[in-house]
């Protein structure tokens, strides 16, 4: 019996059908991955209060650099900017300058990197334009390199953090949320459901070899149509769920 008689046979059609859409699916998947341009941050939320300007005892007073008394709350914002990309990003390529905006803040007190991968290399440095705005500044941004910084401020819980700018080939900066519940452990789901897929597949594949030796292009299409979903299902958990840690400077 030829392959086209048995493709015209309505399972086995299906079947084929459904390899064929899973073979598109896994080069979806790979185009999906090309190489590209991205700058992405992470806040940690919610910010820390390190002044209470209603509960602290009248014997303490916090002073500006102008020796003007604060009478408001005092909070302290820390963060992550750092290349996810695969390309270096260059000075050249700003067409806006990049800066950390605190929009609902009142005024910035105090800001520095606390952290950056090979300082001598990267140059990483601050510099404050106005009481609510921080341009950044460096001289090599290359993928993974990035800082860790600290921004003191006057104001509320929620500073309304933006990342402002215009880079080249970059549409939008990734703010990325860590889930430290679920990262230790979305990395080893997604291998234990590849290797059950895998040794799945090899079974079946076996057994119905072994009830129909003939059909050998058909079983090995629909192991085809077991492995590939789950390679793609396997790359959506790591793309979305562990691959989303901050980097270690």
């Amino acid at each position: 019996m030829t392959l086209l008689n048995e493709l015209r046979k309505p399972y086995n059609l299906v079947t084929f059908t459904l390899t064929v859409f899973s073979i598109a699916l896994s080069f979806f998947f790979y185009y999906k991955a090309e190489k590209q341009k991205k700058l992405s941050f992470n806040i940690t939320e919610p910010t820390s209060l390190i002044f209470d300007s209603k509960k602290s005892v009248s014997t303490i007073t916090i002073y500006e650099k102008d020796s003007i008394p604060i009478q408001q709350n005092i909070y302290l914002l820390t963060g992550t900017i750092w290349n996810t990309g695969d390309y270096p990003i260059l000075k050249s390529d700003l067409r806006k300058p990049l800066s950390m905006s605190l929009k609902n803040s009142n005024r910035i007190l105090d800001y520095k990197i606390n952290r950056q991968k090979d300082e001598e290399i990267a140059g990483f440095s601050l510099q404050k334009i106005n009481n609510r705005e921080i341009n950044v500044n460096w001289k090599y941004f290359d993928p993974n390199y990035g800082f860790k910084f600290q921004i003191i401020y006057i104001g509320e819980n929620d500073p309304g953090f933006e990342l402002r700018g215009k880079i080249l080939d970059i549409k939008e900066f990734e703010k990325i949320n860590i889930t430290k519940e679920t990262d230790p452990y979305s990395k080893y789901l997604s291998i234990i459901i590849m290797i059950l897929a895998i040794v799945s597949g090899i079974f079946t594949f076996i057994k119905d070899y072994q009830k129909h030796p003939a059909d050998l292009t058909l079983r090995v299409l629909g192991f085809l149509l077991l492995i590939i979903p789950t390679i793609g299902l396997t790359y959506i958990i790591f793309k979305y769920f562990v691959n989303n840690n901050l980097p270690e400077f």
